[in-house]
């Protein structure tokens, strides 16, 4: 193996010159006072930097420690701000579960003022029908007799039914029957008695007497046994009087 070594050349020392010499010491000397002042100064300042003597200590911590202070006021700040924010969360929520309550209060007050709308208006309805019930009552008395009426002008024949069932019910010992009806059916009744009493299996005397106080279609029948209300308005009057008892 072939190592090469490094020839060193020799330091070249360089002379200064005399001529150049003098010349920088003409050029200081040529100076205005008042710049190698200010020279002089700018030198002082520099070595002044570097001087110990010259820092100061104290008023550098007390630096550090006004860092160190706005440090931690930050991080109070900080802290702060996140108590802050979950207190404001925590507000948030109680003030959303007492509306929630409130809102529930609300709602079984309003419950309450309808079930006592309800309450009231049930009752008031049963004082008006208590009031009004007679009349109601004695309104469709009348309109029941107009009806009836109308249907035995159309069917003068119902009442021969309302009496054959009557016939039927009586003793086949009767001797004498006594029929009262409104005039207006007193021809058609003595017309069908022969067949009435022949259906009915009785062999008596009937006599037949118009009443203009009955309605068409109604009959008082007598017998040696007692009087037979079948006229139409009794007939109504004890349906008047069940319906009062509901």
């Amino acid at each position: 193996m072939i190592i090469k070594k490094k020839i060193q050349k020799p330091v070249e020392v360089i002379e200064e010159k005399p001529a150049v010499i003098e010349q920088e010491k003409q050029v200081d000397e040529d100076k205005n006072p008042a710049v190698i002042e200010q020279e002089k100064q700018v030198d002082e300042d520099k070595i002044d930097l570097f001087n110990l003597d010259n820092i100061d200590f104290k008023q550098r911590q007390e630096r550090r420690r006004g860092d160190r202070r706005r440090g931690f006021r930050r991080i109070d700040d900080r802290n702060l701000i996140s108590r802050a924010r979950e207190e404001a969360q925590t507000i948030k929520e109680a003030a959303a579960k007492e509306g929630y309550q409130a809102g529930l209060e609300q709602a079984s007050n309003d419950i309450a003022d309808v079930k006592n709308a309800i309450t009231a208006f049930l009752s008031a309805k049963q004082e008006v029908f208590e009031y009004i019930a007679p009349d109601i009552l004695e309104i469709s008395v009348d309109i029941a007799k107009k009806i009836i009426k109308r249907e035995i002008q159309q069917e003068p024949r119902v009442i021969l039914d309302n009496i054959l069932e009557i016939l039927k019910g009586l003793s086949k010992e009767e001797t004498k029957i006594t029929l009262r009806v409104n005039p207006e059916q007193v021809s058609l009744l003595k017309a069908e008695i022969p067949e009435l009493m022949s259906t009915a299996g009785l062999d008596a005397k009937v006599l037949v007497v118009p009443d203009e106080e009955l309605m068409e279609g109604g009959c008082m029948v007598t017998t040696t046994n007692g009087v037979i209300d079948a006229t139409i308005e009794t007939q109504l009057s004890v349906i008047s009087e069940a319906l009062k008892e509901i």
